[in-house]
C-alpha cells in the first residue's frame, strides 16, 4: 500500500505554478477513476515524486545568521523531492544520509571556495521538547526525512576566524552508502548539497535578547531565504563553487531544477573539449528561473581568464530580480558580456530586445514545457529570437504532467519551425550551424567527483532528463 505525506496547498502551490498543477490533475483524471480505493491525494502525490531521482537538502528552519566561536548551532534540514515534496514514507524510512560540513568563502579572485583553515566540529541533533526532528547518532538523518545537525566554529587564534560571512557547505559523506550496507533497511539516497548563509563571526558578547532576535521562526518565505545551491566548476586544481540562491517559496523560477543541471554539464563539457569554442558566441536563456544556466556559463569562461559568449537571462519582469541577485552573489555584476531582460513569451518586441539586433547562436530551454495551452505561444517566441540554419535551440526536458500525446503535440507543432533531434544523435555537416562546425559538443567521459556537476548529470540523464537539439529551418 501506498504511504505518503499530506499536501497542504502552500506546499502544492510551492512545488508548481497553477497552470502545472492543473495540467497534471487533467492528465491524472483516468488514473483517479481507476485507483479504486486510492483518493486524489495519494495519487497526484504519487505522480509528482516518482520521478525524483537527485533529491535535495533543504532548511527547515532558518540558522542563526551571527554566531559565537565555540557555540554549539541547530541546523533543523529536510529531504525532499525535485518539486520540494516530502520523501514517501516508505523511503524516508530508509534514508539514513550521514553529512559533513565546510565553509564556503571568497578568494581574492571573489571566487567560492572551501577553507579547510576554519575548523568545523559537527554532531547529531540533540533533543529538545521544541522540535519535531529526530535524533539521530551522526550529523544527518535516520530513517526519517527529517533531520539535521549541530555545529560549531572552533576559535583557536582570532587571527583564524573568518573576517567576511561564510556559507555553510553541507553535502553527503561517501560513508553514507556503509551505513546503508549495515542497515538492510537503508537507502543511499543521491543528494545534491546545500550552502546556508551567509553567516558573520562575533567575538562579542551576545545578550540573550539580541541572540534571539538572530534566529528568525518567522513565515516560510522568511526561513527559505538561507537556501543556497553550490556547484563546483572545472578549475586550475583547487575546487571552485558557483554559488546559487533559491527562492523556494517563489514556485517555479525560484529553484534548480534538474534539466539546468544536465545542460551546465554539457556546456562544461564542451568548454573542458575547447575553451575558445564558444567565445565571443551570443546565448539566449529564455525563462532562466534563478539564472543558473546562463549566469555559470559565463562564469566558467570568466574565472578561466577566457573570452565569454554574450548572454542575454530573461524571464517574466517579477522574476527577474532573484536572477540580479546570483549575479551579485557570483560577482558578476560588472561583466558586460551579460544582460538581464523580461521577455514574455509570444511577445514580439520582447524577443527584439533580447535579440538587440543581433543573430543569436544559441538559445537554452531548460524545464519551460509546463502548460500544453503554452505551446504556441513559446513555439511563436522560440521563432522570434531564431534565425534559419545558423541559431540552435537546446531543450532540456524531463516528463512530469504530461502524457506521451501532449509530448507528441508540442514536437509536432516545433517541427512545423524547426529540425528536431535528441542530442547526441549524429547531425550531418550541411545540417549543422557554423559555429557548430568549430566547436567540439559531443559527450565526453564523466566524472564522479562528489562535488562534480558531471557527477549530477548522470543520474539524472540516466532517469528522464532529456535533451533536444532544434534548428530554426
Amino acid at each position: 500500500m501506498l504511504s505518503f505525506q499530506p499536501l497542504s496547498p502552500a506546499k502544492i502551490a510551492s512545488c508548481a505554478n497553477g497552470a502545472f498543477w492543473n495540467n497534471l490533475v487533467k492528465n491524472h483524471e483516468s488514473i483517479i477513476i481507476e485507483a479504486d480505493n486510492l483518493d486524489f491525494e495519494k495519487t497526484i502525490y504519487r505522480s509528482l515524486s516518482k520521478s525524483t531521482t537527485l533529491h535535495r537538502l533543504i532548511l527547515e528552519r532558518n540558522v542563526a545568521s551571527t554566531i559565537l566561536p565555540d557555540t554549539w548551532q541547530k541546523v533543523h534540514l529536510h529531504t525532499v523531492t525535485e518539486m520540494g515534496l516530502s520523501l514517501d514514507s516508505n523511503i524516508a524510512s530508509m534514508n539514513n544520509l550521514n553529512l559533513e560540513v565546510s565553509a564556503l568563502v571568497q578568494c581574492p579572485r571573489k571566487e567560492w571556495i572551501t577553507d579547510m583553515s576554519i575548523q568545523i566540529d559537527t554532531r547529531g541533533l540533540t533533543w529538545s521538547e521544541w522540535s519535531d526532528m529526530k535524533e539521530a547518532p551522526w550529523p544527518g538523518f535516520q530513517n526519517s526525512a527529517l533531520g539535521g545537525l549541530e555545529y560549531r566554529i572552533r576559535s583557536g587564534s582570532i587571527d583564524s576566524l573568518p573576517k567576511k560571512p561564510f556559507y555553510l557547505y553541507i553535502r553527503p559523506l561517501a560513508s553514507s552508502l556503509s551505513l546503508s550496507v549495515q542497515n538492510h533497511n537503508s537507502q543511499n539516497l543521491d543528494v545534491l548539497p546545500l550552502a546556508i548563509g551567509p553567516i558573520s563571526i562575533t567575538n562579542k558578547p551576545v545578550d540573550s535578547s539580541a541572540y534571539e532576535s538572530i534566529i528568525p521562526w518567522g513565515p516560510e518565505e522568511f526561513q527559505t531565504n538561507q537556501n543556497h545551491r553550490a556547484l563546483a566548476y572545472p578549475g586550475d586544481g583547487i575546487t571552485r563553487y558557483f554559488l546559487l540562491k533559491e527562492r523556494w517559496g517563489c514556485g517555479t523560477p525560484g529553484k534548480l531544477w534538474d534539466s539546468a543541471i544536465v545542460l551546465s554539464n554539457m556546456f562544461s563539457t564542451w568548454f573542458i573539449n575547447n575553451p575558445q569554442g564558444l567565445a565571443g558566441r551570443r546565448i539566449i536563456d529564455l525563462s532562466a528561473g534563478t539564472g543558473f544556466l546562463g549566469l555559470f556559463i559565463s562564469h566558467l569562461y570568466q574565472s578561466q581568464g577566457m573570452n565569454a559568449p554574450t548572454i542575454t537571462l530573461t524571464d517574466i519582469p517579477e522574476a527577474t530580480s532573484i536572477i540580479r541577485e546570483n549575479e551579485q552573489l557570483n560577482h558578476m555584476h560588472a561583466i558586460k558580456q551579460v544582460r538581464i531582460k523580461p521577455l514574455l513569451w509570444g511577445s514580439a518586441t520582447n524577443a527584439r530586445s533580447a535579440k538587440d539586433n543581433n543573430i543569436v547562436d544559441i538559445v537554452l530551454a531548460s524545464d519551460v514545457l509546463y502548460n500544453e495551452s503554452d505551446f504556441p505561444l513559446l513555439i511563436k517566441t522560440l521563432c522570434d529570437i531564431s534565425t534559419p540554419k545558423k541559431t540552435i535551440v537546446y531543450l532540456g526536458y524531463k516528463r512530469r504532467g504530461f502524457t506521451q500525446k501532449e509530448e507528441d503535440m508540442f514536437f509536432s507543432m516545433c517541427s512545423k519551425h524547426f529540425r528536431v533531434s535528441e542530442y547526441g544523435t549524429p547531425v550531418p555537416e550541411d545540417l549543422q550551424a557554423e559555429w557548430e562546425k568549430t566547436t567540439e559538443t559531443g559527450i565526453s567521459s564523466r566524472s564522479h567527483n562528489i562535488d562534480s556537476l558531471l557527477a549530477y548529470a548522470e543520474i539524472l540523464e540516466n532517469t528522464g532528463v532529456h535533451v533536444y537539439r532544434l534548428m530554426r529551418k
